[in-house]
């Protein structure tokens, strides 16, 4: 599905990366502009690397569209829960939750239904607490899309 490596980019946004190492969470905080070679996580090393930037309201098509062409992905729900609930840093916390609003979390939809009608959703994540996660349309048999904000993946 992924590489799930660490990846030598230098992202032009504000970022963390976080690795897998002999059982613990190991996670850094990056600036803009410094390559992900730097520091105590090095490339290759299992883990992902997480923007701290969120992109405003999209379509799910578009934002996958906008972290296709920029040569990233969306993250996954279980990327978003872990940095908030296993890295212990409030900043981090703040910035991914308690926004008051959703945040694509999949690369992926699914078959949905709902007393509106039959469609396509994929998942959204955060709003209020790392417990709270749902779905938004992409499509329904009414034409109906959501819109949520965003960020990158690596």
């Amino acid at each position: 599905m992924y590489d799930n490596k660490i990846a030598d980019i230098t992202p032009t946004f504000d970022y963390i990366k976080v690795a897998f190492r002999n059982g613990k969470v190991l996670h850094e905080q990056c600036s803009a502009g410094t390559p992900s070679s730097q520091g105590e996580i090095k490339v290759g090393e299992v883990g992902f690397i997480l923007s701290r930037e969120v992109f405003g309201e999209e379509t799910w098509t578009m934002a996958k569209a906008d972290a296709t062409a920029n040569g990233y992905r969306l993250p996954e729900i279980f990327e978003l829960q872990l940095v908030v609930t296993k890295i212990e840093n409030k900043e981090w916390d703040a910035s991914l939750l308690y926004r008051k609003s959703w945040e694509w979390a999949s690369n992926f939809t699914l078959p949905m239904y709902d007393s509106s009608g039959y469609g396509v959703g994929a998942a959204v994540f955060g709003y209020s607490g790392c417990g709270y996660a749902t779905w938004y349309w992409l499509g329904n048999d009414s034409g109906f899309q959501s819109s949520g904000d965003y960020r990158f993946a690596i």
